[in-house]
């Protein structure tokens, strides 16, 4: 589908230019160019101190090549507005020759550009001061219609490129290309960009990271990639735009904080807001109002936050707008572990695995594309490796509107929703609501086939009470949130889910071997001596097993699994948390592909806890009185059999004080 939409927009665009040329006599009308010339008269700037600073030190600086100074931020950050900023500042105008912006937005349009730098570059045809500017450029593009080929076409703006370059040629310019979208695009403009070692300077702003580090190819001149603005500078920024150099009423200060504040940082939702506000009576009533529902408003202005923001939607590849559409299914505010979204990725089908590389890591590279692309935001990080990343709210607020347009996965955020919506209707469902009524069941009614295939649940009280039968379906079912005394049977009946987390008193069912098309289980216990069953060797599409706090695992080789010619995952790359009495050659030689392994230690033995860890360092041998010779034996054992996961890439240890651990790992050492 998406190959057949390219072809019919090519398609499209060739039909339009061909009509351009045979009905077309008269010049083009030249377009709003407003941004070419910024305003000079702006409001006092708030924050990004530090990237002005370093933007209009390196406008100003001794290097004498042509230095190309990146923006790079989510939309309606601000990258724009610091450009402007740099370009008014009168000791830049000063500096250069020759100033020119243009802005280049998703499609990139090569006449268009070349029409806005060559009104603010080119110098009147002949040196006549009768003939504008706008006249000169006018004449070549009058010529250019009059003649429809599409070589003459590529001819004319050829001619108008070389104009311009000459123009630019031995001065020293400043050249703003605003809101760069593609390398094709820079590549283009970069052409008509002469570098005579003069000082030159071009500022490009860009939502995409790799555009941004493309255009700017000097390692040591990294990208000015814009945070937000914290509490104090949100607020002012609300204020100036609603008071100006007025003071706020204070009995509104309080209440204009906390509507900043649920702004995020984002400069673009601040400005919405402000607008929505200045409508409004300026009264306590009227501005808390408006603070209960802050992203209501800014996706009710029409035309403006979310229509900016949807850009970058839309200019994402396929697979990528499922993925980051997904996201609206975490509640606001949400630290979203990367492992589970990568898990919750692959089970819903996102992505494919090509050649030698894995989905999982796929999955990776998509998850920092949505970061280099502004749509995501990275949270921590840990040995190089994302643990975390968030979505500011807007953005959220946008992924749950369009999700639900297109019937992708609806959020159910109240608990009337879940009463009203039929969610045996919907294809994925997300309830972010703190109460589910005890008495509202989602089973289907018999002549109800559910079409649902997935069901996420966050904020839920324990006490809510779901029942989960007949949706064969379903591939997906997080329910964590819901505590059973007995693994539910209904669950047993979901033969189709890739993706399972529960949690639960009870021993996991023998039938576990149903599932053949799970991925990813997580289990939550209470008990720690539950213990998996043997059919668990049987799972073959088994990818992923997080127990909490940990779990048995019984032989692959034990008297009942003898009827199978062969017991290993070849699959499982995670397994957490796991005992250190299983950690045996027999367990390890049937998960070769191991790459993530968690060891929880039992709690049965006594460590020594009060011996301070600067006096362990150093009197060590003293502790070994205290130390289990069994459980050394454990470590040693479990140590050398790791040998045999070759593809081990984390291990991680639960249980253990820090002087115990390395008592361990000296003994081991010593053998």
């Amino acid at each position: 589908m998406e190959l057949i939409r390219k072809e019919a927009k090519t398609i499209k665009g060739d039909k339009i230019r061909t009509w351009n040329f045979h009905t077309r006599a008269s010049p083009p009308a030249r377009r709003d160019v407003s941004t070419g010339s910024p305003n000079l008269q702006q409001q006092t700037p708030v924050g990004f101190q530090d990237d002005w600073e370093k933007i209009i030190d390196r406008l100003r600086g001794d290097s004498s090549e042509l230095d190309i100074i990146t923006i790079v931020g989510m939309a309606g950050i601000g990258k724009t507005t610091l450009a402007k900023r740099a370009y008014n500042h009168p000791s830049v105008v000063y500096r250069f020759d020759v100033r020119a912006w243009t802005t280049i937005s998703q499609e990139y349009r090569e006449r268009d550009t070349l029409l806005d730098l060559f009104y603010s570059v080119v110098p009147p045809a002949n040196g006549s001061n009768q003939e504008s500017d706008k006249e000169a450029a006018d004449r070549l593009y009058g010529r250019l219609m009059t003649q429809p080929s599409k070589e003459t076409y590529e001819g004319r703006n050829q001619e108008i490129a070389d104009r311009l370059y000459k123009s630019l040629k031995g001065k020293r310019f400043l050249i703003v290309i605003d809101d760069i979208w593609s390398t094709d695009a820079w590549d283009n403009v970069s052409m008509l960009l002469p570098d005579d070692n003069n000082k030159s300077r071009v500022i490009l702003t860009s939502r995409l990271i790799d555009v941004a580090t493309y255009a700017n190819a000097n390692p040591d001149r990294q990208p000015h990639r814009l945070s937000f603005l914290n509490k104090d500078e949100g607020w002012e920024l609300l204020r100036e735009k609603l008071f100006g150099k007025r003071g706020c009423p204070f009995e509104l200060e309080v209440i204009g904080k906390s509507i900043a504040e649920k702004c995020q940082g984002l400069p673009l939702a601040i400005v919405v807001v402000a607008g929505h506000l200045s409508k409004m009576s300026k009264t306590p009533d009227s501005w808390n109002t408006v603070a209960e529902s802050v992203g209501s408003v800014v996706n009710c202005e029409p035309g403006q936050c979310l229509d900016i923001l949807a850009l970058s939607y839309n200019y994402l590849p396929q697979h990528l707008k499922a993925c980051f559409l997904y996201m609206g299914a975490f509640p606001e505010d949400f630290e979203i572990p990367v492992w589970k979204l990568i898990r919750l990725w692959v089970a819903e089908g996102f992505l494919n695995a090509t050649g030698h590389t894995t989905v999982e890591d796929i999955a990776e590279e998509c998850l920092e594309d949505l970061i280099d692309r502004s749509l995501v935001l990275a949270g921590k990080r840990s040995n190089g490796k994302l643990k975390t990343c968030k979505v500011h709210d807007i953005m959220r607020d946008f992924c749950v509107e369009e999700a639900k347009r297109q019937n992708f996965l609806h959020v159910l955020k109240h608990s009337l929703d879940v009463l009203s919506e039929s969610i045996t209707a919907l294809r994925r469902v997300s309830i972010n609501c703190s109460t589910i009524f005890s008495s509202y069941s989602i089973q289907p009614t018999d002549s109800t086939v559910s079409v649902s295939r997935s069901i996420l649940g966050f904020n839920i009280s324990e006490s809510s009470v779901f029942s989960y039968i007949d949706f064969k379906l379903l591939r997906v079912l997080d329910i964590t949130f819901q505590h059973f005394p007995q693994f539910p049977s209904e669950i047993m009946q979901l033969v189709n889910l890739r993706y399972l987390a529960v949690a639960t008193d009870s021993e996991f069912p023998p039938l576990v071997s149903q599932f053949w098309s799970l991925q990813t289980l997580i289990l939550h216990l209470c008990s720690r001596s539950s213990t998996l069953p043997w059919e668990i060797w049987t799972m073959p599409n088994l990818r992923h097993l997080h127990v909490k706090p940990s779990i048995c695992l019984p032989s692959p080789t034990k008297v009942e699994c003898n009827r199978y010619s062969s017991l290993v995952l070849n699959n499982l790359q995670t397994f957490a948390n796991i005992t250190l009495a299983d950690c045996t050659k027999d367990v390890f030689s049937s998960t070769p592909k191991l790459k993530k392994l968690g060891i929880c230690e039992s709690t049965e033995y006594t460590y020594p806890v009060q011996i301070p860890w600067s006096d362990f360092l150093y009197t060590s041998e003293k502790l070994w009185p205290y130390a289990s010779d069994t459980i050394s034996d454990l470590w040693l054992d479990c140590f050398r059999n790791l040998d045999l996961l070759p593809q081990l890439e984390a291990l991680k240890i639960f249980g253990l004080k820090p002087p115990v651990i390395l008592m361990h790992f000296q003994r081991i050492l010593r053998n």
